[in-house]
């Protein structure tokens, strides 16, 4: 399970399939080698939060089973099936304290490698990436192993917490807590050096949930340690001092400090969501769909794809309608009152024993801390949609679930033999059938996963090739790579964007019949994609021009009508449509398209083109002039 979600996040968050699917696989691997562990006590979790879990986790697939676009819902039904398989080893399985230490000391190692290539990004701002790929254009801002430092913060915040519980409340050797409260130390430093504004607030919300509970702690166990204050006042002075020489010696980090409240673009994201939320207000538009909706409802000011709302709230909302969303509202209710009841009983027996520290209660209040800041960090960002940062929230989740150690534990003061033994089958340690049910659970989950997987593995690796080609204009082993991709079933939509786009601009180096053939299996290849994504603007636009550059005027209008229809508010299809225009000799009318493309969003292809009309007027004008 750790190796999972490590390699999620080592493959730039998981954020495309053929990165993913290896993750989930391990995941997966890990349910089906559950079963096979023997000899370990454990303590099941409830069966309410268990089935309420379960509930919430079926209506997400259900739904998607549902949707019209069949290649987003694939995507999220294999991320939803692959954290709750997360959700279950951790919540059932990976209950003793000893387990869950192991499992944080193994994403302490995952934290120092995003610290170490963060920290080259952040000294020398380049844009390098494990397996040669480049990131977008953040400047010195740190994204570890992630494309996005956001997402990079979102982990790190999580992972704070987590260490700074424990080494504030948890039983652990001297040498142990040291080596949490270094590491908790330098995740402050990678969200400091990663930029973002919502890391810096939730990571500040998780920390005061820490101190009110320190201090809610001290008064209940009533026993006032004077090393465990100082040493909980030194970390947090460090932290403090460490942020304020970061900011003060950064104008990356000072710039970034002072527009936590400027106005941003994230507000029209949200009213899209808003108005996508509003087209079915019960079930939602469908996993996904805001990719389509936040594209056709965007403001004018927004010229970067919308592919996510930047608020998983107002995107659950969106997707799933008011049933997801009400029922993400009570999974995250009784799962604090599920680990709320816990600390009460655990402070009690604490108090009872004369001892202030314990491990288990430790990592409940870490975990409780980090899906809190991470609550709040998704006001602002889309941290769930990534496959790395949802699958670590998931085993957070676990713990919450389950704190490893039965809240009453009075079988062993029962005198009648009959009643301990169902008291242990309720706690599924005993013989009876929860136990078999808890082996059964994740065993069946996972089986699914892979078979969902296996057979998409070869072709998502061919698609994830072509991008790549593609992305590095090679044109020919781009449509190579998408063919294989092709002949394993893929029917990704970016399959055939690459596959056609990169006929069409092949087609640019011949003439007469080969560039004909060119054009023409290139409008083949866009109007099979649009078939499972008849909303994709890019194949549209692309289909159309390449109408355009094959004399069909008429056909070439349809696609941009309809590209029109689906994103009225984007600068570039205003580009690409003069460009049709100007194709036809309407230049006229083309002038009028790049004007319009560039006061939505300054671009180079308005820009060209438009010259090229002033440069062409300009020579018909001097050569009307000249004497014979």
């Amino acid at each position: 399970m750790l190796g999972g979600i490590a390699w999620t996040q080592i493959c730039l968050g998981g954020t495309r399939p053929a990165f993913a699917y290896p993750g989930y696989f391990l995941v997966a691997c890990a349910g089906l080698l559950s079963v096979l562990v023997v000899g370990v006590k454990r303590y099941a979790p409830g069966w309410g939060i268990l089935l309420w879990t379960g509930l919430f986790f079926a209506y997400l697939l259900v739904r998607g089973f549902f949707s019209s676009l069949s290649f987003l819902a694939t995507t999220n039904a294999l991320l939803i099936l692959a954290a709750l398989v997360t959700y279950i080893l951790s919540a059932v399985h990976l209950t003793s304290v000893r387990a869950r230490l192991l499992s944080i000391s193994g994403f302490l190692l995952l934290e120092a490698g995003h610290l170490w290539l963060g920290l080259t990004q952040y000294a020398s701002g380049n844009k390098w990436l494990l397996f040669d790929d480049i990131r977008p254009d953040y400047g010195s801002r740190a994204s570890g192993f992630y494309t996005c430092p956001d997402h990079l913060a979102g982990f790190l915040e999580m992972l704070i917490m987590v260490l700074l519980a424990v080494g504030l409340f948890g039983r652990v050797s001297a040498w142990l807590r040291i080596i949490f409260f270094y590491c908790a130390c330098a995740g402050v430093a990678g969200v400091l050096l990663t930029g973002s504004r919502a890391g810096y607030l939730s990571s500040g919300a998780g920390v005061v949930v820490l101190s009110v509970y320190g201090v809610y702690h001290l008064v209940r166990v009533q026993r006032f340690r004077v090393s465990l204050v100082l040493l909980g006042g030194t970390c947090s002075c460090c932290v403090v001092l460490l942020g304020v020489l970061f900011v003060t010696h950064s104008d990356l980090l000072k710039d970034r400090f002072g527009s936590i409240v400027d106005q941003d673009l994230r507000p029209h994201l949200w009213q899209a969501g808003i108005r996508a939320f509003a087209l079915d207000p019960v079930m939602g538009t469908g996993p996904g769909t805001y990719l389509v909706y936040g594209r056709e409802f965007r403001d004018p000011s927004v010229q970067t794809d919308p592919v996510y709302a930047h608020n998983d709230y107002i995107q659950l909302l969106a997707e799933y309608g008011l049933i997801g969303a009400g029922s993400v509202l009570c999974l995250l209710i009784i799962h604090f009152l599920t680990a709320w009841k816990y600390v009460r009983w655990r402070l009690r027996t604490l108090q009872q024993k004369e001892k202030s520290l314990s491990s288990s209660l430790a990592l409940v209040i870490g975990a409780a801390a980090g899906i809190a800041a991470l609550a709040v960090h998704s006001i602002f960002d889309f941290n769930l949609q990534i496959p790395g940062n949802t699958l670590f929230a998931a085993f957070l989740f676990g713990i919450l679930a389950n704190p490893g150690i039965p809240e009453k534990p009075r079988a062993e003061d029962a005198a009648d033999a009959e009643v301990k033994r169902r008291i242990e089958v309720r706690q599924g340690n005993g013989r009876g059938s929860l136990t078999w049910t808890w082996k059964v659970i994740p065993v069946a989950l996972s089986i699914i996963l892979i078979g969902s997987i296996v057979p998409r593995w070869a072709g998502e690796s061919e698609v994830e090739a072509s991008r790549r080609a593609f992305l590095n204009g090679s044109y020919a082993l781009t449509i190579y790579h998408a063919k294989r991709a092709a002949e394993y079933g893929n029917e990704e939509p970016d399959l055939f964007y690459y596959l056609g786009e990169s006929r069409r601009l092949l087609a640019n180096q011949f003439a007469g019949a080969t560039r004909l053939n060119f054009l023409n299996s290139a409008v083949e290849a866009f109007d099979q994609g649009l078939k499972h994504f008849p909303m994709d603007e890019r194949s549209l636009v692309k289909c159309g021009l390449t109408q355009a550059e094959l004399g069909d005027f008429q056909k070439a209008d349809t696609y941009f009508n309809r590209a029109f229809k689906w994103d009225p508010n984007l600068g570039q299809i205003y580009a690409f449509y003069g460009a049709r225009l100007q194709l036809e000799g309407r230049d006229k009318d083309a002038i009028a398209a790049y004007q319009r493309s560039n006061e939505l969003s300054v671009n180079q292809i308005a820009i060209g083109g438009a010259q090229q009309i002033q440069e062409s007027i300009k020579r018909k004008e001097s050569s009307s002039t000249r004497p014979d």
